[in-house]
């Protein structure tokens, strides 16, 4: 038989609060303990440290890895027109260069527009060169004219001398004297009997006797400034100085005049002028207009025939020249 024994029961309890007490005092000092020590060092995987030598300066990293770049700063650059990409050359986060071409775009109007200018501009040095060829020859063209009126001046001249010596030797008439000539003869046979009253008959066609006039209506214009010195509002003096029209008071020489009413180099105006100046002064005049000629006269053969027969009536009556016929 069991006999229950009281102060066992008691020992135990003692025994259980002084353990605890012992193991509440233990933690205490324990955690006492650690909170006085310092934080351990973290540890680190070795393939993420970057071991190199200490240097001074900027540290450059070369970081490579997987992800998507983004970019710190977005500039916009607008188009000065409207376009369409036609293809993408370089995409997001490739490396491009100062001449890198990223994508190719196009304009339908644009290209129209450049090919356009580029017909224009072949055109404009097609024009260019086609007017630099005209001039060129047109320089060519008055130094020959040039050259054939100095020779012609000289020409007269001499044979002005040769008919004074003539005269004064008894060869040539001086009753029987006669001046003409066509186109640039016949600016000279308006000029010369203005300056003269020797010659007692003039046939002259298709001359000027006053050059503004002549100037616009011209189809070779170049030539009048040329020879002028300019154009009629640069040199007015000598465009006048140099006109028969101011000195046909001075003729008294009966003057035959021919002329084409389509002449377009020395207007038919011209010998209008002419004739209608000389009818004003009493000096007997004569002025014959072939219809539908030019400066040429070579329209109809038979306006050459008729301009030689009527010069030579005209050289008969007035010029004392026999046997016209």
């Amino acid at each position: 038989m069991d006999v229950p024994r009281k102060s066992a029961a008691k020992k135990r309890l003692i025994k259980r609060i002084a353990i605890g007490v012992v193991l509440l005092a233990g933690v205490g000092a324990v955690s006492l303990v650690l909170a006085r020590l310092k934080p351990a060092a973290r540890s680190v995987e070795l393939s993420t440290l970057w071991p190199d030598t200490v240097r001074r300066g900027p540290m450059v990293r070369d970081v490579r890895g997987l992800g998507t770049l983004v970019p710190e700063e977005t500039l916009l650059i607008p188009a000065n027109s409207d376009g369409r990409i036609d293809k993408i050359i370089l995409r997001p986060g490739s490396p491009v260069k100062p001449d890198s071409i990223i994508l190719t775009m196009s304009n339908p109007e644009l290209q129209t527009a450049l090919l356009d200018a580029e017909y224009t501009l072949k055109a404009a040095e097609a024009a260019y060169t086609d007017l630099r060829v005209t001039l060129e020859k047109q320089g060519l063209d008055l130094q020959a004219t040039a050259a054939q009126v100095s020779a012609d001046w000289h020409s007269a001249q001499l044979k002005a001398e040769r008919d004074d010596a003539l005269v004064k030797e008894g060869i040539a008439d001086p009753n029987r004297l006669a001046v003409g000539g066509y186109s640039y003869g016949g600016y000279m046979t308006n000029w010369l009997i203005t300056q003269t009253t020797r010659f007692k008959a003039a046939v002259t066609g298709a001359g000027a006797v006053e050059h503004v006039a002549n100037w616009g209506n011209d189809d070779t214009v170049f030539d009048d400034a040329y020879f002028l010195g300019g154009l009629p509002w640069d040199v007015p003096d000598r465009y006048r100085s140099e006109g028969a029209i101011y000195q046909i008071n001075k003729v008294r020489t009966p003057t035959h005049m021919v002329a084409g009413a389509d002449d377009i180099r020395v207007a038919v105006l011209e010998d209008y002028l002419l004739d209608r100046a000389l009818h004003e002064l009493n000096v007997p005049s004569d002025l014959l207009i072939f219809p539908g000629e030019g400066h040429s006269l070579d329209k109809n053969p038979w306006h050459g025939k008729i301009k030689v027969r009527e010069e030579l009536k005209w050289l008969e009556k007035y010029g004392g020249m026999t046997g016209a016929n």
